[in-house]
């Protein structure tokens, strides 16, 4: 009867110092361990950069004319961010004070008695939309 193929037993390789093979192992889970909490800690600071990419930008500015070159103010807000911007809530003041619209505003600004357009002011509302990249 055949006894099979002959097993191979690996021996473990040592140096004869066991110091030397104490600090080598040592050595080689300490380098692991480093290892691994590298990793996590660039996972972490690629999770943190994409987030910092991807944050939306709101930019609020005004204008004073048209493409005319005729008197017209206007307030503008710009997404100037990667990611989309949900508008939640948009509050506007001046010296201090809430303004309830654009009328309260301009009287606000002008006095009381400001002659206001005929037609009033063209507005938009951005409260409860979202503003994409660029927009």
């Amino acid at each position: 009867m055949d006894a099979g193929p002959d097993i191979e037993h690996h021996h473990h390789h040592h140096t004869g110092r066991v110091w030397v093979d104490m600090l080598l192992a040592i050595s080689a889970v300490a380098i692991s361990f480093i290892s691994l909490f590298l990793a996590v800690e660039n996972g972490r600071a690629m999770q943190r950069l994409v987030q910092a990419n991807s944050w939306p930008f709101v930019a609020v500015g005004t204008n004073n004319g048209d493409l005319d070159g005729n008197y017209a103010f206007a307030l503008v807000m710009q997404n100037k961010g990667i990611g989309p911007a949900k508008v939640e809530a948009l509050e506007v003041f001046y010296k201090g004070k809430p303004m309830a619209d654009g009328d309260a505003l301009v009287h606000a600004i002008l006095g009381p008695r400001a002659d206001l357009p005929a037609n009033g002011f063209v507005s938009s509302s951005v409260t409860g939309g979202v503003l994409s990249s660029k927009e």
